[in-house]
């Protein structure tokens, strides 16, 4: 007994060795089998080169059986164009798991994966978006690749559906059709049925991939913060909030500030019946001439202006003047007008208003003698073709009535208070201001498709494959923001491709285009565009096979610009593109 006791113990033995090293090489995330268990919010990781890792997650892992659908959001960097190809995400079920350990990736369906998004012009990171249904009894698994051969730094967001959905979105929606898709939805309770994938027109879907896109490119402690704020407030689905049901959503830069609930002195001006009567970007004002409005205790109003007066000018003098009312120095001293270039639109939408930079701001004066208003002008020169925004903020804790002019206005008649447009309310129906905005963040055109979701490239080389008939899309820009005024500086442009003979060469190209030309593709006049410049041939290489295309021109600081490679041709090319300042 004794004996067969032994035998036991070292056969028990023998097979524990054998078995412990191959557990010990699956850590955990590195198969299904070992799976990490996805956290709702930040999931953080490192990928080497070649190597990948798995999440799961169910309904119940995420908190709340009301749970109905879920939205990923993959973040990384490096994000260049050719590492963001090749960092992916798929989502399989339970099931489809088994099938792709049996046959491998090739043989195994999948749920969904992971969209190339391109929510900001920034270099530095790439971005993957994923939104889809989430069934009571189902486990699924989450496979991130990097088949890169650089380390991938990443952040996993998972945003949860629950069935309820609050009355009231949260501010600076991404695009005009977003904006009334959530303002025309009832206020009370949401559809039941599962949310699509990627389907903006779904009821809540705006919501979380708004929030998605507010967490790109921040740290994991920044995000955190973001969603626990937003969480308090009331911008979550499902999340409580600290608002009544009519309250006015808060701006995204509001999000630490107390809801202002006092009356307003008696000495104030009658205030409008909303308690917060702030316009934001999205639905920006078009700048008049003269342009009268009431701004509630710590609101501010946009505007909006497209530059172009049709003369042969490219830069052009111009001048702001706003009055208002209080005027004593207290006052004055907190309210003010800024001004922006129009990319600055995409930092705002994508819920970080703080780092949006002005190029220009209004200088306190009095030159009317008036104590009982307050005066601001500003002088400068803005770029033909280009969209700007004026920001008009309201830092004190009374209401103020303002008059925001074109020109230099000396002693204006400020007696007629009538609003430009009624306060408080949306002013321009979508259709109207759809060349202010960008395209949803849902789309699943991948980046550097169009003009609307190009690659983002620096001074420097780059160089890719491209296929017959196809072109790609890049963002430019130098940045100066320590010069209030404009800077030009001179670059050259380089696109050299192979093959380079002339039945590919003569239909290859590079162009340039200017950011105004962006509100023409997205109103779908993309036919219309028109090129900046375009790139001029060199010589044929018949040496090495290349065909050389370059562009020198002057380009504007802080102004965005995109640039084309085309290849009309039916060859595909491998092209560089080197861009060089002077």
């Amino acid at each position: 007994m004794n004996k067969l006791l032994k035998l036991l113990l070292v056969f028990s033995a023998v097979m524990l060795l054998a078995v412990t090293p191959a557990l010990a090489e699956q850590g955990v995330g590195t198969s299904p089998y070992v799976a990490h268990l996805l956290t709702s919010g930040l999931n953080v990781g490192s990928l080497a080169p070649g190597q990948s890792f798995w999440y799961s997650y169910s309904q119940s892992d995420l908190g709340a059986s009301a749970i109905q659908s879920i939205v990923l959001n993959l973040v990384f960097k490096p994000g260049d164009s050719r590492t963001a190809r090749q960092v992916t995400f798929d989502v399989y079920t339970f099931e489809q798991v088994k099938i792709f350990l049996e046959k491998g990736s090739g043989g195994a369906r999948k749920t969904g994966g992971g969209q190339l998004v391109s929510s900001d012009y920034d270099p530095d990171t790439g971005e993957r978006l994923w939104a889809g249904a989430l069934d009571a009894d189902e486990i699924y698994y989450i496979h991130i690749q990097n088949k890169s051969g650089l380390t991938v730094d990443y952040h996993l967001t998972a945003l949860s559906q629950q069935n309820a959905l609050p009355a009231s979105p949260p501010g600076g929606a991404i695009t005009a059709s977003t904006s009334a898709a959530v303002a025309s939805r009832p206020a009370a309770t949401a559809s039941k049925s599962p949310l699509p994938p990627l389907d903006s027109n779904a009821a809540g879907a705006s919501e979380w991939l708004m929030a998605a896109q507010a967490v790109q490119g921040l740290s994991a402690e920044e995000a955190a913060a973001w969603l626990k704020n937003a969480a308090e407030l009331g911008w979550l689905p499902g999340a409580g909030s600290a608002q009544s049901a009519g309250a006015a959503p808060a701006s995204p830069g509001q999000g630490r500030e107390k809801l202002e609930t006092e009356t307003a002195p008696a000495n104030a001006p009658a205030p409008p019946a909303a308690a917060d009567n702030s316009i934001y970007p999205p639905e920006a004002l078009p700048l008049l001439p003269k342009n009268v409005n009431r701004l509630a205790p710590h609101a501010e109003h946009w505007y909006t202006f497209l530059s172009d007066d049709l003369d042969d000018d490219l830069f052009e003098e111009m001048s702001l003047t706003l009055f208002h009312t209080p005027g004593e120095g207290n006052i004055a001293n907190h309210v003010n007008f800024e001004l922006f270039t129009g990319d600055q639109y995409q930092i705002w939408t994508r819920g970080t208003p703080d780092d949006v930079r002005n190029f220009g701001a209004g200088s306190q004066v009095s030159r009317d003698n008036d104590p009982n208003t307050g005066e601001r002008i500003w002088r400068g020169t803005i770029v033909d073709g280009d969209r700007y925004y004026i920001k008009v903020k309201n830092d004190s804790d009374l209401w103020v009535d303002y008059y925001l002019m074109t020109g230099d206005i000396i002693n204006a008649e400020l007696g007629d208070m009538r609003p430009t447009y009624p306060a408080g309310k949306s002013l321009l129906p979508a259709e109207q201001i759809i060349d202010v905005q960008l395209p949803p963040a849902t789309t699943q055109e991948p980046a550097g498709a169009s003009i609307a979701h190009p690659l983002t490239i620096k001074a420097g080389k780059h160089q890719d494959w491209l296929g017959a008939g196809e072109d790609v899309w890049f963002a430019f820009r130098f940045q100066n923001f320590e010069q209030l005024e404009p800077e030009i500086r001179r670059y050259t442009m380089y696109l050299t491709e192979s093959p380079g003979e002339g039945y590919v060469a003569n239909h290859v190209n590079l162009e340039v285009y200017t950011y105004p030309q962006l509100n023409l593709w997205l109103r779908g006049d993309g036919a219309l565009m028109e090129p900046f410049g375009v790139g001029s041939r060199e010589e044929y290489n018949k040496v090495n096979n290349t065909q050389e295309f370059v562009w020198e021109g002057p380009l504007v600081s802080n102004s965005t610009y995109f640039l084309r490679v085309r290849n009309d041709s039916d060859s595909g090319i491998f092209y560089k593109l080197d861009i060089q300042k002077r």
